[in-house]
């Protein structure tokens, strides 16, 4: 079994956007165990959007479909706009669609990480610690700005480099 630290997480403060009443109690519940004393629970991607600047998240739980919205515009209005305060903030995609063509767009929208629904106090305190523990440096392009999308650390095998003619 490993060892994992234990962190004093009362200063945290934590925003978890969820359409479902019963998942965003169970959610608080769990923060709440881990000594969590600041969070705050929205309905939609919209309220979220509205209560950033005065709830001044450390970390956003968001669900990736609502009942009339999908986290989509609220990536896109926090990690796109240059001007937003809370651009950088850590974003965690609580969801229970693990299809593939959605977890990379999540990614390239710019998710630090997701948990697949149903949760479990075990992997919410493993992304918790591993927010903590392994930060994402953040990069911007042209058509990006977010954590760095590698996952992998892979060396590059340069024998097979073509030439530029």
């Amino acid at each position: 079994m490993a060892l994992t630290r234990r962190y004093d997480f009362s200063a945290l403060a934590t925003m978890c956007v969820d359409d479902s009443d019963f998942f965003l109690e169970v959610f608080t519940d769990i923060l709440e165990a881990f000594g969590v004393k600041r969070i705050t629970s929205v309905h939609s991607s919209e309220e979220a959007l509205r209560k950033l600047e005065k709830f001044n998240p450390d970390i956003v739980f968001i669900d990736w479909e609502m009942e009339n919205d999908t986290c989509e515009d609220f990536l896109r209005a926090v990690r796109q706009n240059p001007k937003h305060h809370f651009r950088m903030v850590p974003i965690v995609l609580v969801t229970g669609y693990t299809e593939i063509q959605r977890i990379h767009l999540a990614r390239d929208l710019g998710i630090n990480e997701f948990i697949v629904k149903p949760i479990s106090a075990k992997s919410l305190h493993a992304r918790l610690v591993k927010l903590i523990e392994n930060p994402r440096k953040f990069y911007m392009s042209q058509t990006y700005f977010g954590p760095d999308r590698r996952r992998r650390r892979m060396g590059i095998d340069f024998s097979d480099r073509r030439d530029i003619v």
